[in-house]
């Protein structure tokens, strides 16, 4: 026995099996959508991370361009003065410029340190 369908009878049950086909996957989109939501929503996170994480980067280089220049200031400063001592008072100008390389070294170390420990703060990464 063969069975005949009508055009409406055959619509009906395409639009019926459209539907039923439709739902699992409607539901994976959901849930696609929701992951990728999640997903963007991290990737902006990360990117906004990695945004703070650079311009902590430029300011921790400008404090240190600008620690730099006044450090270098100052043995100029330093070295003229020893450049330009009178023959008795050389010995003395030349140990000021070295206590103060000293100094400045230990300084330098000192502020490197405290950047880098702020940045590792930053990343959520504790020494």
């Amino acid at each position: 026995m063969k069975l005949h369908w009508s055009l409406g009878a055959k619509a009906l049950s395409a639009s019926a099996m459209a539907l039923f086909l439709s739902l699992p996957l409607h539901a994976q989109d959901t849930s696609s959508s929701a992951a990728e939501t999640t997903g963007q929503s991290s990737t902006q996170e990360s990117h906004s991370a990695h945004h703070r994480w650079h311009r902590q980067a430029r300011e921790n280089h400008d404090k240190m361009r600008r620690l730099m220049e006044r450090q270098d200031a100052e043995l100029r400063r330093l070295t003229d003065a020893m450049n330009q001592a009178p023959p008795d008072k050389k010995l003395d100008r030349a140990c000021a410029v070295i206590n103060k390389l000293v100094e400045q070294r230990r300084e330098m170390h000192a502020e490197m340190e405290g950047m880098h420990q702020k940045m590792l703060h930053q990343v959520g990464v504790e020494k």
